[in-house]
C-alpha cells in the first residue's frame, strides 16, 4: 500500500505544472462531493462549524471516513463551507434536479392510481411543463414542483404514451390539463431515495383525492 502511494505521488510530481493543477482540482472536486454527502447525512465537522446540522450521524465507521475526508480537504483544497439548511430558493424549471423530481413525482402519481385502481384502463396521464421549482437544502434536497398535469382518454395520446404517461408536447388535450404542486425530498443515501409529500390541486380537474391521497405521507 505504501509503495502504491509513493508511486502515485511521484507520478503527480512528474506531471507538467498545468496538468498537475488540473489533477489536483479534479481530486479536490471528488473529495468535496464525498464530504458534502457526509454533511448531508449528519456528520458534524470540526473545522467547518457553519455546516453543522441538528441531525447527528450515529454510524461510527462512516463518521471516521468523513473525518478523514474533512482532514484531506482542509489540508489540500480550497473549500468554503456554507450552512446546509437554508431558506427555500427558486431554481430554473430546466434545472436537472427539477426535471428529475417532476418525472419521479408523475411516475409516483401513476403508480398510486394504478395500485388503487382509480385510473381508467383507457386513460393516460399527461405530463406538462414545469411552471415553478423551489429547492431547499434540508437533510437531502426538498423540492416543491408546480407543474401542468392532466388525464386523457384520447386514443392517439395513449398510443404515444410510455407506461401510461405522455408528454404534453405529444398530446394537446388542453381541456383536461390543470396546475398542481408536489413536494418531494431526494436523499440518495436512503432507501427509497425519494420521499413524497403534499399534493395540491391549484386549478383544473381534482387529482389529489382521486389519484394521490390514499397513501400520501406529507413532509412538513
Amino acid at each position: 500500500m505504501y509503495l502504491i502511494q509513493v508511486s502515485l505521488l511521484l507520478a503527480v510530481l512528474s506531471l507538467p505544472q498545468g496538468l498537475e493543477k488540473k489533477y489536483r482540482a479534479k481530486r479536490c472536486e471528488k473529495w468535496t462531493e464525498k464530504f458534502e454527502l457526509c454533511l448531508a447525512i449528519g456528520y458534524q465537522p470540526r473545522h467547518y462549524k457553519a455546516c453543522r446540522e441538528d441531525v447527528v450521524m450515529e454510524e461510527l465507521e462512516r463518521k471516521k471516513s468523513c473525518r478523514r475526508m474533512e482532514i484531506r480537504i482542509k489540508k489540500k483544497c480550497n473549500f468554503t463551507c456554507t450552512p446546509l439548511v437554508g431558506a427555500p430558493q427558486e431554481i430554473s424549471v430546466e434545472a436537472k434536479e427539477a426535471v428529475r423530481a417532476a418525472e419521479v413525482a408523475v411516475a409516483e402519481l401513476r403508480d398510486r392510481a394504478v395500485q388503487h385502481n382509480t385510473l381508467d384502463k383507457g386513460s393516460t396521464f399527461i405530463r406538462g411543463r414545469i411552471v415553478k421549482a423551489v429547492k431547499q437544502v434540508v437533510s437531502g434536497e426538498k423540492l416543491v414542483i408546480t407543474m401542468k398535469l392532466g388525464v386523457t382518454d384520447n386514443f392517439e395520446c395513449k398510443m404515444l404514451a410510455r407506461e401510461r404517461i405522455v408528454s404534453s408536447s405529444d398530446c394537446s388535450d388542453e381541456d383536461n390539463i390543470g396546475t398542481y404542486q408536489i413536494t418531494i425530498v431526494y436523499a440518495p443515501w436512503r432507501d427509497p431515495e425519494f420521499e413524497f409529500g403534499e399534493f395540491v390541486d391549484i386549478d383544473g380537474p381534482g387529482m389529489k383525492e382521486t389519484y394521490w391521497e390514499q397513501t400520501s405521507e406529507e413532509i412538513p
